[in-house]
């Protein structure tokens, strides 16, 4: 599941124009998208998405087989200013690939705007 929702968010051009590129670790790389698995080394280069998995378990069964798992994944939009349009635009490709918002919140910081989503979906086990 991480590696789809990374590649839904990293392949959309207009999220990657709201949260910018950083040079890559080498030169096959190139320049990617300001999103990240977990968390960044550091939130230096900002705007910035980070996502994780939060939880997920076997949720559906028939005849003692599971047939549906539930994913939970954590997406944190960290910015100089505003977070919302690029928390926006991830909430809108989330639901594209059928996650549902089980939570949205603001983080306090003394510095930058933090914005927090929890998101759900239901898979095949």
């Amino acid at each position: 599941m991480k590696e789809l929702v990374f590649d839904k968010l990293a392949s959309d051009e207009s999220l990657c124009a709201l949260v910018g590129r950083i040079k890559g670790a080498d030169r096959i790389q190139g320049d990617i998208p300001c999103i990240f698995f977990n968390n960044p080394a550091s939130w230096d280069v900002l705007p910035a998405v980070a996502f994780m998995e939060q939880d997920g378990g076997d949720v559906v069964f028939a005849d003692d087989i599971c047939v549906a798992v539930e994913r939970v994944i954590q997406i944190d939009v960290v910015a100089n200013t505003s977070a919302t349009l690029v928390f926006e635009r991830v909430d809108f490709l989330l639901r594209q690939m059928g996650f549902v918002c089980k939570q949205v919140m603001d983080i306090i910081e003394p510095v930058n705007k933090h914005k927090r989503g929890i998101y759900k979906i239901l898979t095949n086990p």
